[in-house]
């Protein structure tokens, strides 16, 4: 693992990294959870997770980490690990498996969404996206 000199869409990458993971404490800590349809919980915390497991993976690559999808699919696991089961001292919370697992997929597809995209990228083009 290499670290590069900062450039700027390595700090905006992370700064939104960091907002997201804010957001996301934000809204699973909170001890009155959202009203919503049945399903649309799972729906959330797959999408929520797709989005950090996207923004994980991009700002280890802007900052030049060699092993950065598997230092973000284990980033992302520990994050929805933590996130999930910190509900159980929330009060009006609790830890449902389904949601971990919504956390989970939804960070490893974005990771390996970006993954491939960039291989397709770099195996099209030649070069090393």
């Amino acid at each position: 693992m290499r670290g590069m000199p900062a450039t700027r869409s390595a700090t905006a990458w992370t700064v939104a990294l960091v907002g997201w993971l804010l957001v996301i404490l934000a809204e699973t800590w909170r001890s009155i959870p959202p009203i919503a349809p049945i399903g649309s919980d799972t729906l959330s915390h797959f999408s929520g997770f797709l989005v950090l497991g996207v923004l994980a993976i991009m700002t280890l690559r802007c900052w030049h980490v060699s092993d950065g999808p598997w230092i973000a699919a284990l980033g992302c696991l520990f994050f929805g690990t933590i996130s999930e089961g910190g509900q159980l001292w929330v009060p009006g919370r609790e830890v449902a498996l389904s949601d971990w697992a919504a956390n989970v997929s939804g960070a490893f597809l974005g990771i390996a969404a970006v993954a491939v995209a960039l291989f397709l990228a770099n195996r099209s083009s030649g070069t090393d996206v």
